[in-house]
C-alpha cells in the first residue's frame, strides 16, 4: 500500500465525508443534484436510477439520524500515470428505512444502527479534490444503544466533573445571595 502525506489523508477523508454526507442527502431528500459534484458520472446516473425506482414505486430511502462516526483509509494507488485514488471504510450510525408516501415504513427500521460502508474514491486533477467513484457493500453491525461515540477520556470526564460541580456551587451561592438580598429587602420596609 502507498502512502499518502498527513495533508492529503485529511483531505481525502475530509471530502470523502463531505460526499458520503451529501449522497445520503440527495437519497432521503430524492435530489441527485445535491451530491453531483461529490462523485463519477456514472456512480451519479446509478443514484439517479435509484431514486426515479424508488419513486416509481412510492417510496423514498432515509437514514434518520445519519451520523458519520470515523473514516478509514484501506488502500491508496499513486495512480501513475493518472491521478491517485483510494478505498475508504466510513462507519456510521443511522436507522435504515425506506419509506412510502405516508411516511410509513415499508422496509428496514427507525432503530438506530451501526453500520460501515466501503468505497472508491478518486482525486480530480482539476480541482485537487477527491470524488467517491464506486461504492461498496454496506455491513451491518447492530443496533445501537447507548451513546455512540468513543469514552471520554478519563482527564476529559474528570475536568466535565469538576465543571459541573463548580456550577451547581456557583447556582447555590447565586440563590443563597437572591434569597439574603430579598429578606433584606423586606425586613428592611
Amino acid at each position: 500500500m502507498e502512502s499518502l502525506s498527513n495533508t492529503n489523508q485529511s483531505e481525502l477523508l475530509a471530502d470523502v465525508r463531505e460526499g458520503f454526507s451529501q449522497l445520503e442527502a440527495a437519497i432521503s431528500t430524492a435530489s441527485p443534484p445535491l451530491c453531483k459534484r461529490y462523485m463519477t458520472p456514472e456512480l451519479y446516473q446509478e443514484l439517479v436510477e435509484t431514486v426515479r425506482d424508488l419513486a416509481a414505486r412510492g417510496h423514498r430511502r432515509v437514514h434518520g439520524a445519519f451520523e458519520i462516526l470515523g473514516t478509514e483509509i484501506l488502500s491508496v494507488d499513486s495512480g501513475e500515470p493518472g491521478p491517485p485514488s483510494a478505498r475508504v471504510r466510513l462507519h456510521a450510525i443511522s436507522s435504515l428505512v425506506e419509506l412510502d408516501q405516508r411516511h410509513r415504513v415499508v422496509q428496514g427500521s427507525e432503530e438506530l444502527t451501526a453500520w460501515s460502508q466501503d468505497l472508491a474514491a478518486r482525486r480530480l486533477e482539476t480541482t485537487g479534490r477527491w470524488i467517491i467513484t464506486e461504492l461498496g457493500s454496506m455491513s451491518v453491525q447492530g443496533p445501537v444503544a447507548g451513546p455512540s461515540g468513543p469514552p471520554l477520556p478519563t482527564r476529559d470526564l474528570t475536568e466535565l466533573e469538576k465543571r459541573e460541580r463548580e456550577s451547581k456551587e456557583h447556582g447555590a451561592a447565586f440563590v443563597s445571595a437572591t434569597l439574603n438580598f430579598m429578606r433584606l429587602q423586606y425586613s428592611g420596609s
